[in-house]
């Protein structure tokens, strides 16, 4: 089976959450990236997990207060977003072509290297803006990868045929929704590998898919060895991607 990345999210979790912004050192901050000249205020993300032991509740997460709205800066294309909230700040890319035309998808290392003067002008920004140095202590790779439901004929496909891998109930006419997880140790870090698969859900407007996401969620050993740490956990997805799957890898 082949799955298209409609989105590709590196997450980078603050060592200590960031205080109280108010309106105008946000507006200092997001004036620094005129490249994302698109603004929204979204509701705060949920915590990061980054064991087994913090996914089963055996062990404590620790919280942070939500002291300002999580803020949303896209770019013009709408194929890239920055996003940052009191404890984490998020790039992203999003793909904006049909699934079924030529991929748009720049390649992780594009986006690894597109986000190293973004954190470095974060930081700068918030230093200048509120007098508070940034640092990290959780990232989290994610891939969201979409398997479209109808065929290039426009002909519906059962949902028990795209999860067959996992065994639904064969060619049943009542499995209308599917949803699937589990959780790995990672492995390649101190961390934990998050596998969803999920369907229907509409991967843009009227287009409805079936969605197989993979989160490797781990602790930072060393911020000058990010790049490196990013790169090892996504051969870990990738290999985990095949493996489920038993066709290609998450590029």
């Amino acid at each position: 089976m082949k799955t298209t990345a409609t989105e590709v999210v590196i997450a980078l979790q603050f060592a200590d959450p960031l205080p109280h912004l108010n309106a105008i050192q946000i507006a200092s901050i997001t004036d620094g990236f005129a490249e994302f000249p698109r603004f929204a205020e979204l509701p705060v993300s949920g915590p990061m997990p980054y064991s087994l032991e913090q996914l089963d509740g055996t062990e404590p997460i620790n919280g942070f207060v939500a002291s300002f709205p999580r803020i949303a800066l896209g770019s013009e294309d709408g194929d890239r977003t920055l996003t940052f909230q009191a404890d984490r700040l998020t790039y992203s890319w999003v793909r904006t072509a049909e699934l079924l035309d030529e991929d748009d998808y720049p390649g992780f290392d594009e986006l690894v290297k597109e986000l190293q003067p973004v954190i470095e002008r974060f930081a700068t920004l918030v230093q200048e803006t509120a007098n508070v140095t940034v640092s990290y202590k959780v990232a989290e790779l994610t891939y969201v990868n979409v398997i479209p439901t109808r065929t290039p004929d426009n002909e519906p496909i059962r949902l028990s045929t795209l999860f067959a891998f996992l065994a639904p109930v064969p060619n049943s006419p009542g499995v209308n929704g599917y949803f699937h997880a589990w959780n790995e140790k990672l492995g390649v870090a101190e961390g934990v590998l998050r596998l969803q698969v999920n369907g229907p859900v509409l991967y843009a407007p009227e287009k409805p898919g079936a969605s197989f996401t993979l989160a490797g969620t781990f602790l930072i050993s060393d911020a000058q060895q990010l790049p490196q740490e990013l790169l090892a956990v996504r051969q870990r997805i990738g290999e985990t991607y095949g493996r489920v799957l038993a066709t290609g890898s998450a590029r």
